[in-house]
This record gives structure tokens, sequence and C-alpha cells, in this order.
């Protein structure tokens, strides 16, 4: 399938564009440092610090492109540093369509603590593992992502089709697709969310990562 790539390099929109969530509906422990910066490289960066599994997210939005087969896509390319192996409880990258109050929540995340296991969020927005491991990012090496979502604003349900690792291609099974939208009332648009989380190796000690990414890209089909 090719998809029309919308809104390009996203990482390099001006930073006012980007905004930190943080607090109980990202993750109830916060972490004691997080943020993102652009570097002169080209690529955005982010950087956790905390302990007790605390986690926050970076979000920016796009309008909703025109998709007459109701296909989005979220590609990036990612590479993480030493410390992630070790340090990393999950890293999350959320594709989040609102159309007219309803939210279409395509949230994916590579939970580090299950060696490297994709999960996606199920109807009651807790995470699964989708039977897909490509194992943990090797430390230093660009890998590419592509997530693709259908959105039905018809039956009011959101569908991960496929997630893509590193040109690894994995089709979600169905049981786990037709997630019912709900109603948040955001304002229309296209969200991209990016969390970093900690784990607790070091026993209530602080942990520390970062992990950096470009070619942050909305599509449709």
């Amino acid at each position: 399938m090719s998809y029309n790539t919308q809104f390009n390099n996203l990482e390099q929109l001006p930073a006012t564009s980007w905004r930190i969530v943080s607090g109980p509906t990202v993750n109830p422990n916060a972490p004691s440092g997080f943020n993102f910066e652009q570097l002169p490289s080209g690529v955005m960066k982010f950087t956790i610090i905390g302990a007790n599994y605390a986690g926050e997210l970076a979000a920016v939005t796009v309008p909703v492109p025109p998709s007459p087969t109701g296909i989005f896509t979220l590609a990036f390319n990612l590479v993480v540093d030493d410390a992630a192996s070790l340090m990393a409880q999950a890293l999350e990258f959320d594709l989040i369509v609102s159309i007219g109050g309803w939210h279409y929540n395509g949230s994916f995340q590579v939970n580090y603590a299950e060696g490297g296991e994709c999960q996606i969020v199920n109807a009651a927005g807790a995470w699964v593992d989708t039977g897909f491991k490509p194992g943990l990012f090797p430390a230093g090496q660009k890998v590419p992502v592509v997530i693709t979502c259908h959105v039905d604003q018809v039956k009011k349900i959101m569908s991960v089709l496929t997630i893509n690792v590193g040109g690894n291609a994995f089709t979600v099974p169905t049981t786990l697709q037709n997630i019912p939208a709900t109603q948040l009332n955001w304002t229309d648009g296209v969200t991209v969310q990016v969390q970093c989380d900690v784990n607790d190796v070091l026993a209530g000690g602080q942990e520390a990562f970062s992990h950096e990414m470009d070619g942050i890209c909305v599509g449709v089909a």
C-alpha cells in the first residue's frame, strides 16, 4: 500500500508547537525531569530521569488530513542510547485522531520490560501484547518504524492494522482491532505523542535514558 505523507518532519516544527503533558492520565508517577530538544543535526532528543516507573510525554497536533480510506500512518526513525536497554520500562508512540468530538486511540508501545514486545491498547484502554516481539532497539542505530491505523467514522472504531519495525512487518490480529472510539471532545486534529517511561532497576534510585527521533511523519492512504 502506498501512502501520501501529509505532514513531514514534525520534529523540525518550532519547539512551541510541541508541548509536555503530565499527570495521572499519562502516568501517576511524575519523573524528576523530562524534556525534548531540537539538535543541530535535525533530530529531536527526548530525555527522562526518574524513579519507580515514572513517565511523561511530549505531543504535537496537526490538522486532520483528508483520507477517503480512513487509513492513517505514523512513521519515524528512532535511535536509542546505551542506557535504554537497562533503564527503560517502555517507549510509547501514539497516533491519536480526533474528529467531531470522537477520540480514536492508536496508541503503540515497545515494552522493554517484556524484552521488546509491541503492544497496543484494548477497548478498556489497557496495554495488550500483539505477539510481535522485535526485541530491544540496538543502541546508536537508526531504526525506521511505521504504524498503520484505520479510522471508521461510521462505526466509530479504530484499528491498528500493521506495525513495521526495522523493515519487519507485522499484521495485528483481528481480535485486537475495532477498538471503540470515545467522546472526549478534543479539538479536531491528529496528535502524535512520544512518551518515555523508566523502570525501577535501581530500586528507588533515579533511572535516566534518552532517544532521538527524526522523519516524524503523519500520512494517509
